[in-house]
Formats: C-alpha cells, sequence, structure tokens
C-alpha cells in the first residue's frame, strides 16, 4: 500500500503541475488500486517546463514519504529527528529517464530507455553514512530507533547511555509504551525496528490485519463464532473474547500453549491480569467458576497474576477447550505464505520476442492494454482471497503480476489452482486472443508457498517464501512452484512442480489425493511406497517408464489395504443390488487415487533435472503433513 500511495503522488503531481489532458499514464493502468514500482507515461510538455517534470520525478516520491512518516508518528505519539529523516531517504531511490516522443517511433524509444534505466542501476550511489547499534529485527539493514518497552523512559538493555548520545540526541524520547500500541502482533516487548518498518506497520490501519495465527486457525475459528453453544444466551467464543479489549486480543490467546504468564509478559500484557484490569472479575462465568476454582486456589498462589492466570485457565477451559471438544474440532498452528510474479514480463513488455511486430503494430496500445488484463486479475485474485468471510485468509499485495497472500490450508491446493488458471484465463488467453502472438510461450507466473507455524517470525517465512519463488523460476521454461513445509521442530521439505494447467496437472493430482486421504483412506499406503521407493533417492538413472508401472502396481495394492469406505447405499435405479453398488463405488474411488499417485509421479519427476525420486517422496511426505494439520 505504501509504494502504491508512492507511485500514485507521482501521477497526482504530474496531472497538477502540467493539466491532465497531457498526461498519459501507458504503465500501470490507471484502474489497478495497487501500483508496483513501473511507471511509463507520456506527456505533452513544451522542452522549456522539461525541469518541472524532472523535478517532479526526483523530489515528489521523497517529499511524500516523509510527509507519511511525520504523519504516521504524530498519530502514535512519537517524535520526528533527522535520524528518520536519513533512514526514510536511505530506503527508497527513484531512477527515471526522459526522451523526446514520437509516436511512430515509439518502440525504439521504449528498448532505448529499457536499457538506460538498467545502466543508471547499475551505476547509482550508496550514501555513507555510518549507524552504531542495534540493528531492525525485520530488516536487518538500518539501527532500530523504535523499541516497545514496559516502563516508560526504560529502554532495553542494549542500548546504553553512551550509544544513545552517539546516534541520537533525543532518543529518550523515541520509546513506545504499551499505551501507544494498537494490538500487541504489531509491536512485542523488546523489539526494535527501524523507521521504515514502523511506518510501514501504522500506516493505513483503517482495518486490522489477521495474525498468523488467526489466518492458521481460521478454518476452525469461523465454526466458533457461529457456535450455537451457549451459556447464559451467550456464544463461549465471543465471550471468551470479550475477556480483553480490542487492543489486545490476539488469536494466539485461542491455543491453551499460550495461556501462560511468559505470554502475557512477552507481549507486554502483564497489567490485564492485574486488579487494575481484572480481566476474569466481570466475565459472565465468575459465579460458575468457583466449583472449579476450589481446589486449585487452595495450594499457595505467590501473587495476584497467578491467581488470575489459574483464573483465566479455567474460563479458557469452560469456552474454548469445551467448545473444540464437543465439535472434535482442532486449532491448525499452521498457515501458508504465497508469494508469486510473472515470468519474462521483461520479455513480454518488450513484445519483440513474442509478437509479430509489423509496422502497424501499436506497442503503446499493448503495453496499456496488458496493465489493464494485469490489474483486473490483482482485482479478482484479492476479491477471490479476502470473500467468503474472509475464510481462505488475506492477500496482502496483488499488482498485477505481483502478488502475495497469507492462506489458511485448508482447500488450499484448491485456491492454488484457482489464481493459476485465471492468470492464464484473464491475461494469457486475452492477449493471445487480441495480439499477433507468435511464440508458443504462455503468460505464466512461478510461486513460491511456504507453509510455517504461526510463531514463526514473519519475515524469517517471507524470506523462505522469496527463496522458494527464486527455486521455482530456476528451470527454463519456468511456470513452477515450489512448496515448502517448515515444521516447528527446526526440520523442513521442499518439492517443485508444474503448474502445467493444460493437463492433468499435479496440483489436480495433490487435490485428489488430499481429499481422499482426509476421509476415505488413511496414509499408511504413503509410509509403503515412501519405504519401498527411497532407495532412488539420488539415482536419476532408473527406467522411468518401467518404475511408472511398478509405482502404479504397489500403489493400488496398497490404497485398496488403506481404504476405510464402509459399506453402505449408494443408490443407482439402473444397479438393484446395494452391495453391488457400493461394490463398484469402492472400486471408482480406488481407481481415482490410483491414477492420481501415478499422475503425482509422473509430474514430480519432470518438474526437476535432478533428485527426482527425493521430489516424489517429498510430495508424498507434504501429503501426509496436510492429513494430520488440516480438519477433516
Amino acid at each position: 500500500m505504501l509504494l502504491s500511495d508512492l507511485m500514485e503522488s507521482v501521477i497526482t503531481e504530474l496531472n497538477a503541475a502540467l493539466g491532465a489532458g497531457n498526461v498519459k499514464v501507458i504503465f500501470p493502468h490507471t484502474s489497478i488500486r495497487q501500483k508496483s514500482n513501473r511507471l511509463l507515461v507520456v506527456i505533452d510538455v513544451e522542452e522549456t517546463n522539461a525541469s518541472v517534470v524532472a523535478r517532479i520525478l526526483n523530489e515528489t516520491v521523497y517529499e511524500k514519504l516523509l510527509a507519511i512518516g511525520k504523519k504516521v508518528l504524530a498519530q502514535e505519539n512519537a517524535q520526528w529527528n533527522k535520524d528518520i529523516e536519513n533512514q526514510l531517504k536511505d530506503t527508497i531511490q527513484p531512477y527515471w529517464v526522459m526522451q523526446p516522443y514520437v509516436a511512430e517511433d515509439y518502440r525504439n524509444l521504449y528498448e532505448s530507455m529499457e536499457k538506460t534505466i538498467e545502466g543508471i542501476k547499475l551505476n547509482r550511489k550508496f550514501e555513507q553514512y555510518s549507524e552504531l547499534g542495534r540493528k531492525c529485527a525485520v530488516s536487518g539493514e538500518h539501527n532500530a530507533i523504535f523499541f516497545r518497552v514496559e516502563n516508560a523512559r526504560k529502554l532495553p538493555a542494549y542500548t546504553s547511555t553512551k550509544l544513545k548520545t552517539k546516534v541520537s540526541g533525543r532518543y529518550d524520547d523515541l520509546y513506545l509504551t504499551d499505551t501507544q500500541i494498537v494490538n500487541q502482533s504489531v509491536h512485542t516487548v523488546g523489539e526494535g525496528i527501524s523507521a521504515i518498518q514502523f511506518i510501514k506497520r501504522f500506516y493505513k490501519q483503517e482495518e486490522s490485519f489477521p495474525s498468523t495465527a488467526r489466518v492458521a486457525a481460521l478454518d476452525t475459528i469461523i465454526q466458533l463464532e457461529d457456535d450455537m453453544t451457549l451459556i447464559d444466551g451467550k456464544n463461549l467464543f465471543k465471550e471468551y473474547k470479550e475477556i480483553f479489549n480490542k487492543h489486545h486480543f490476539d488469536e494466539q490467546l485461542l491455543f491453551e500453549e499460550n495461556i501462560t504468564g511468559g505470554y502475557f509478559e512477552k507481549h507486554g500484557l502483564g497489567s490485564l491480569l492485574s486488579s487494575k484490569y481484572g480481566v476474569v472479575k466481570s466475565f459472565l462465568f465468575t459465579n460458575k467458576l468457583t466449583p472449579y476454582l476450589n481446589k486449585k486456589l487452595e495450594k499457595e498462589i505467590k501473587s495476584e497474576f497467578e491467581e488470575s492466570l489459574v483464573k483465566l485457565k479455567t474460563v479458557y477451559n469452560l469456552t474454548i477447550g469445551k467448545t473444540l471438544k464437543e465439535r472434535e474440532l482442532k486449532l491448525n498452528s499452521y498457515y501458508a505464505l504465497l508469494v508469486f510474479d510473472g515470468d519474462n514480463m521483461g520479455k513480454w513488455l518488450r513484445a519483440s520476442d513474442v509478437i509479430d511486430l509489423d509496422a502497424t503494430f501499436d506497442l503503446s496500445a499493448y503495453h496499456n492494454r496488458l496493465s489493464k488484463l494485469l490489474g483486473d486479475f490483482a482485482n479478482e485474485a484479492t476479491s477471490y482471497i479476502n470473500s467468503q468471510n474472509k475464510s481462505r485468509g488475506r492477500a496482502i499485495y496483488a499488482g498485477g503480476d505481483d502478488f502475495m497472500a497469507m492462506l489458511n490450508l485448508k482447500n488450499l491446493t484448491k485456491h492454488l489452482l484457482w489464481l493459476r488458471q485465471k492468470f492464464d484465463q484473464i491475461i494469457n488467453q486475452s492477449i493471445k486472443a487480441e495480439f499477433p502472438v507468435n511464440s508458443w510461450e504462455n503468460l505464466s507466473f512461478s510461486a513460491g508457498i511456504v507453509v510455517a507455524p504461526y510463531k514463526m517470525p514473519l519475515h524469517e517465512v517471507l524470506n523462505k517464501a522469496k527463496s522458494a519463488q527464486e527455486t521455482a523460476k530456476l528451470t527454463k521454461s519456468k511456470d513452477n512452484f515450489c512448496i515448502e513445509i517448515l515444521k516447528g521442530s527446526g526440520d523442513s521439505v521442499k518439492a517443485i512442480g508444474r503448474w502445467n494447467i493444460q493437463n492433468n496437472n499435479l496440483v489436480n493430482s495433490l487435490e485428489t489425493l488430499l481429499n481422499g486421504v482426509q476421509e476415505k483412506f488413511s496414509t499408511a499406503f504413503l509410509k509403503v511406497l515412501f519405504d519401498e521407493f527411497q532407495i532412488y533417492i539420488g539415482y536419476d538413472g532408473f527406467d522411468e517408464k518401467r518404475l511408472v508401472e511398478m509405482i502404479e502396481l504397489e500403489a493400488k495394492r496398497t490404497i485398496q489395504r488403506a481404504c476405510m469406505i464402509e459399506f453402505s447405499s449408494h443408490k443407482n435405479e439402473e444397479i438393484e443390488n446395494e452391495e453391488e453398488q457400493f461394490r463398484i463405488y469402492k472400486k471408482k474411488e480406488i481407481e481415482q487415487m490410483t491414477i492420481a499417485l501415478r499422475n503425482l509421479f509422473n509430474e514430480a519427476v519432470a518438474s526437476v533435472k535432478e533428485d527426482k525420486m527425493q521430489n516424489f517422496i517429498s510430495f508424498l511426505t507434504i501429503i501426509d503433513f496436510f492429513k494430520r494439520k488440516i480438519n477433516s
């Protein structure tokens, strides 16, 4: 949102200074809500006014960023100083090229400007100024200026008096107390962040962003919110949330493992369990707590804090714990972070390698249309992820060919396939229908998907997702995805697959297998296949055709033994015998699973150049992981 608003400010300034009729934005299309950092514009201006354009391009981004920074700091009662200004100026660097425009020569002008801008970026200057002290916990680049501390004017131990004087003469003014924190998930006690990270967190917070814990447990949370299990006519889940005021509740508190003194102290919420707030005192179950608490409170309680904690745990068991147990639900502690961007977008923007560029071809119209289609996809993708009571997750950024979202694991493969097919439908098929594309290539994207526990720092998960995306782009044809599971134990498993949406694709096979093991088949067949075929790991000289036959035979046998479908009536007017009807149904389910497993193997070994069997085994491991983590 911040980057998009900065680009929007440049367009606004150009229109204001030169007149909207004199500014034609080609890329990005003006309808795109979240604009990328690429701007291509034709300006009708006298050569003598070119300096006005240069000033706007040079200064607008800086001026807008500094204005946003001052507004955010004022909003959060923090003080502005020179260190913050220096950090913000060092954060972003605009590069631009301006050349006389001749419509008939647009193609050559564009190619020339692309080369020039790349040359400028390669020779960019770096500001040399030193910063002594603790680095930002998120980026690790600039100094940490903003800290959250529990006691006013008590900075973390690593910020010594000497260091404060060196870094900033007004350091004592730059701290956050509990009362200045909007949500404990935004800033944790002891965390230090730089100016730009502070502004990103607090910029445009009209709608609170879901925590990773909420996204992970979203499928269960929605059921809890709609639960009709009532006490005194009130929803148990909503009553539990009301114990905490809106500034302090985080979905991490739905997990029993977090109802500890350590959690409340770490997040600066210790005061919530004191008599000052008395979060349990006004709870509607107060009169119902007595029989549960008598025995627990008989033992020695060292402090009021501990007594409140015992009460809170009891309340949790009577509300969240009770509902989860009675409805046989579980809170998933893992979520997925998805990042992707378009493949070979530079080539498609140049167009010369993929489109028949005859003398009549209007490259500027093509650029504008491509940008519009990218915007249409971004809008649809955002609406899809954020729809249905936001049960799928939340889109973080959608700039066209760039996309980022946090997703709940429920129906993850279905959502991934929808995004890839919609990208093909809206962008690729439209471009090929409207323009003389002479290449076999398709407009596609490569994605990185990381499944991680909600407690893992988000910046670490993001780095892993970007790394997975780069892995997906390593193959010559691209159009791949790389999925990595980061387990709480520290172990990880990674697999690479082709989207291959025109054929029996890998994601479809994954979805069939995942649906099957949720209710109809045990995962025993996965372990058998893993044990039998892991001997091929590290050896890529096997006969794939022969191995496919072996896997298909073994898969059919093991899947049949893993089938948990019990006899039931599957009515069919053409079949009178119900037992025969059941036999046909069961056989069909086993065949579907067998075919899906065969296709999974074919696609897994075709998606990588080496470690082919390892890739297949990794997909089997991922299926088993999802079975254990997703509610049926």
